[in-house]
């Protein structure tokens, strides 16, 4: 087996963030020589830990030169990894009851570290939005690490003797992607305050300090600690995580507040900042005095026997399977990849009422606003992307110079005045950065937004679609509000090509990805081409044959192989002739990849294709 100066060298050679940890001595003992040590064999070897990761493998090989014996400890951020760690059995079968087919599916595909107890499942992180967190309640045993949070990593050893190991993929890793459900599952623990990971690494900065003292200081309260008990403690965790400290006369203040109640009144779901039961407690008892409540007027309720009884309505398609009237929808990609020439297109398809990407459109009057062209470029673009179009007076075309989102009444006026003066269903807005003076990455500042302009599209009957921009780690940039705010699809446009070379096979062709759909079935892959000199042509430029048809074949023929799921390309070949086509091979190796059915795409050079199994990753 390779040592872990070898492993702890390939890591960092993948940019994956290497630390050294502390080590189980011959006696049993934590190599930090602490009898009593809380996290033997897991705590980090140098000064700075996590926050300092190794990623240079000459580095790693001199570290391990000089402490051979140390584990290995891997970081989630520097590895744009998000991982679930599920420390048991009970925590796995919990998971796996409430996790829907496509997760359950996607887990099967993911890297997974074998731990001491139970499993570290790893995802792509696409937003770097989210906290680790420790689960409770029904959650207790199901962890998330994100961001400094780091997970030992094989062949480590864990203080039972057993040998941390991959059980799934070895390095270098292609992690999926978080599904729908595992991100409102993400979200939703969000909402219940899950409790943040309080350790060596933790930095927390302005906005947060309140509530990360009270939560401190709430657990200790509900144990029975004393103010001044609590107050000492809280002095020190103040100098050690928050950035910059709070005053010791706040964290005096926080002390007495919670010193107030008695631990039986402070339940763990009432942690935070901010919790007053005494007026909880009046409000409770004087119920019934109650006519109308302060937030009444946000509530509305819904008449669950007549939905029962009656049809729910049809989908009043825009474009069909994509975007539908009453709906907000995100459209993202990186910067220069065509979106706002791509919305010209849609746009130019449905006030003709033409096919697009053999989806039909309606026929309609369609609004653009934007606030990130120039006057004389939004000129050339019309000129070359929509001279084609005869009915030219269907498009409505703004350019806004001021922020217009996020204003409420102010923006449901404008947005209704707009459609009576236009009687368009279709409104473009390029793009949210442009037209938003809020901030993005400020999950609840993002949400109130989006919700606010949801429900405005919904008031008024209209398709609402964003553009918005992509982070350097191929994520829509903001937080994960933002996805869940949406009530229609979220739509993710890529480059073909993997390579950053204008030269590249692909370099000018794009995947339309439906990455999220509110109102039915997320739609396979599109590939199409792109000519930004010259306009946009939007007919598909994949292979003519049916790929999910062609790919169910292969999948078909190579489950009869002696070696599946490691099944030689030459004996596919032999057996299918569509894949002689160098161009359908591509493509359907794309869509094979994207839809989970294989590991990885083979290279040049490879003679092997590794698919992925329905076989139980975890065991029972």
């Amino acid at each position: 087996m390779s040592s872990l100066r070898t492993y702890a060298a390939k890591y960092a050679s993948l940019g994956y963030g290497v630390v050294p940890l502390h080590w189980v001595r011959d006696d049993g003992i934590c190599s930090c020589g602490n009898h009593s040590c809380p996290k033997p064999a897991k705590h980090p070897l140098t000064q700075h830990g996590a926050s300092e990761p190794i990623i240079d493998p000459e580095i790693a090989t001199q570290q391990w030169d000089a402490t051979p014996q140390a584990n290995i400890g891997l970081v989630a951020k520097t590895s744009r990894w998000l991982i679930l760690d599920i420390d048991s059995e009970e925590a796995r079968d919990y998971f796996r009851s409430i996790a829907d087919d496509e997760t359950i599916t996607a887990m099967r595909t993911a890297p997974i570290n074998k731990t001491g107890n139970g499993w570290h499942i790893i995802f792509t992180d696409p937003t770097g939005e989210y906290s680790p967190s420790v689960g409770t309640g029904d959650n207790l045993g199901i962890d998330i690490r994100v961001g400094v949070s780091y997970i030992v990593a094989p062949p480590s050893v864990h203080v039972s003797g057993h040998q941390y190991r991959w059980v799934q993929n070895e390095p270098p890793f292609d992690p999926p992607a978080p599904t729908r459900w595992l991100l409102e599952y993400l979200d939703s623990r969000a909402s219940d305050k899950a409790k943040i990971i309080i350790d060596d690494q933790t930095i927390v900065k302005q906005g947060g300090r309140n509530q990360a003292m009270t939560e401190l200081g709430g657990a200790m309260r509900r144990r029975g600690f004393g103010q001044e008990e609590i107050k000492a403690a809280l002095i020190l965790a103040n100098q050690r995580i928050n950035q910059p400290p709070l005053s010791e006369r706040e964290i005096g203040g926080i002390a007495h507040s919670l010193a107030k109640y008695e631990p039986s009144d402070l339940p763990r779901s009432m942690q935070d900042a901010g919790i007053d039961m005494q007026a909880i407690d009046e409000i409770i008892t004087n119920v019934d005095d109650i006519d109308t409540p302060s937030l009444g007027d946000a509530l509305e309720l819904l008449n669950v026997r007549e939905m029962m009884e009656t049809d729910p309505p049809e989908i009043n398609w825009v474009w069909s399977d994509y975007l539908a009237r009453g709906t907000l929808n995100l459209l993202h990609g990186d910067a220069g990849l065509g979106k706002s020439m791509i919305s010209l297109a849609i746009a130019s398809h449905c006030t003709t009422g033409t096919e697009l990407l053999g989806r039909a459109c309606a026929s309609t009057n369609v609004v653009i606003i934007d606030a990130e062209n120039s006057q004389a470029e939004i000129h050339r673009r019309i000129r070359t992307a929509y001279d084609r179009v005869s009915n030219a007076d269907r498009l409505h075309y703004y350019r806004a110079d001021d922020a217009i989102l996020g204003q409420r009444e102010a923006t449901a006026e404008l947005f209704a005045w707009i459609k009576r003066e236009t009687s368009a269903s279709l409104f473009i807005l390029d793009s949210q950065r442009a037209l938003w003076n809020g901030d993005e990455k400020e999950q609840g500042e993002a949400g109130r937004m989006l919700r606010y302009l949801a429900r405005v599209a919904e008031a008024l009957d209209i398709c609402i679609l964003e553009i918005h921009h992509d982070t350097k780690a191929g994520a829509y940039s903001g937080s994960s509000d933002i996805s869940a705010a949406l009530t229609g699809s979220r739509l993710h446009l890529k480059r073909a090509a993997k390579k950053d070379d204008p030269d590249a096979e692909g370099w000018n062709e794009r995947h339309l990805v439906h990455a999220k759909c509110r109102m039915g079935a997320e739609q396979p892959i599109e590939q199409f081409r792109i000519e930004l000199s010259t306009g946009i042509d939007l007919e598909r430029s994949g292979p003519t044959s049916d790929l999910g048809a062609l790919a169910n074949r292969v999948l078909s023929v190579a489950r009869l192989h002696d070696a599946f799921p490691i099944v030689p390309l030459a004996y596919l070949h032999d057996e299918i002739e569509e894949l002689s086509n160098d161009r359908t091979w591509r493509y359907l190796k794309a869509h094979m990849k994207a839809n989970r059915m294989i590991d990885s795409e083979p290279g040049r050079g490879q003679k092997h294709m590794t698919f992925a199994t329905n076989e139980a990753i975890l065991p029972n």
